[in-house]
């Protein structure tokens, strides 16, 4: 073996003589051949060792490559903004209220409740599933309002398809919030239209007995009270009937809504005209407590002191019925359905009658 890394031996004349160290080296100061060529004879001498080598390793190296399960990514981007501007109260802020707003996002994204539904979604037996799926990672795109959720698979279609189960299960936790605010909005919108209904009512009700106890009207003054009496009822039934047409307006358009959009809905006062201002209008006074004469309906009767005839209250009674059938039928049918046509033609000659 130290035969096979010595340099080759030197010319036989020279044993004996004196050597010079620098006589071995070339002239240009480099490595002398004999001991490259020397080497590389070795190197042949022993090339089954190396092509071994080489070999070990190429085999190794497959063996590894045939065993590794390939690992499959999927990706999908929710954009918590849903591309609006963003609330100027958050703006005003601290930005770190942003990041907290998309921490508090990726937690619902990573809790149980979606994670749960998305398994469901995927009609795979939990044990397969876990097997199946690597890893999953809900993290934020940098200083953007997006979120990212990578899901690594050993099956390419079950990434995919896990992934867009976890984003139809987050939208869908989302829905059922925004849904559970719009339930409890459109039940307070509810009971206010039934308060103001019960309150019509009840007015209604003392309008009526109003006008029974006031059939005959001798005294002017009288007249003046009974009609100051009757134009403020008069005008609070309005100011209700508007207040529920109103709130059942704004009923379906809410249903839906945004939580800022409802509350600021329900926090904006409702303007409406008041009689008061009404009634100066038309008289051309600037108090609220002037009359108008008007010349037809009960307060002209009562204004010029007449006694109403016998059939009037029989009427008014009647128009009221009739008044509220076509108030119901108009808001199943249209104008044009044959029996709601029949009683506005009758509602029409019970107002002749009247007049």
């Amino acid at each position: 073996m130290k035969e096979m890394i010595q340099p080759p031996n030197q010319a036989v004349a020279s044993q004996g003589a004196p050597v010079n160290p620098n006589a071995a080296l070339p002239k240009g100061g480099g490595i002398d051949l004999s001991i490259l060529k020397h080497y590389l004879h070795v190197v042949i001498k022993r090339i089954w060792l190396v092509a071994l080598c080489f070999i070990i390793a190429l085999v190794i190296t497959v063996f590894k490559l045939a065993n590794e399960v390939p690992v499959y990514l999927s990706t999908a981007t929710l954009l918590i903004s849903k591309g609006l501007e963003m609330p100027r109260q958050i703006l005003l802020q601290d930005p770190a209220v942003v990041g907290e707003v998309l921490d508090t996002e990726i937690q619902i994204i990573r809790s149980r409740a979606v994670i749960e539904r998305a398994k469901e979604r995927m009609n795979i037996p939990p044990g397969e599933l876990a097997q199946k799926i690597q890893r999953v990672s809900v993290n934020g795109v940098g200083r953007t309002a997006m979120i990212s959720i990578h899901v690594y698979s050993y099956d390419r279609q079950l990434a995919a398809d896990y992934c867009n189960r976890i984003v139809e299960s987050y939208l869908e936790f989302k829905s059922e919030s925004r849904m559970e605010t719009s339930q409890a909005t459109v039940i307070n919108l509810t009971q206010q239209a039934n308060r103001l209904r019960d309150e019509l009512r009840r007015a209604d009700d003392r309008v009526l007995a109003f006008k029974k106890e006031n059939r005959v009207v001798a005294i002017q003054e009288r007249g003046n009270v009974a009609a100051e009496m009757l134009a403020s009822l008069a005008a609070r039934a309005a100011q209700y009937r508007t207040e529920r047409m109103i709130l059942e307006a704004q009923q379906p358009m809410l249903k839906d809504a945004d939580d800022d959009i409802i509350l600021s809905a329900l926090s904006s006062p409702v303007g409406l005209t008041t009689y008061g201002g009404l009634v100066s209008e038309l008289s051309g006074g600037t108090g609220t407590n002037s009359t108008v004469m008007i010349d037809r309906g009960p307060e002209a009767l009562i204004e010029q002191g007449l006694v109403k005839r016998q059939a009037w209250d029989g009427l008014k009674r009647r128009r009221g019925q009739y008044e509220d059938e076509i108030a119901q039928l108009r808001k199943s049918f249209r104008d044009s359905y044959p029996p709601l046509q029949q009683k506005i033609r009758e509602l029409a000659d019970i107002d002749r009658a009247i007049d």
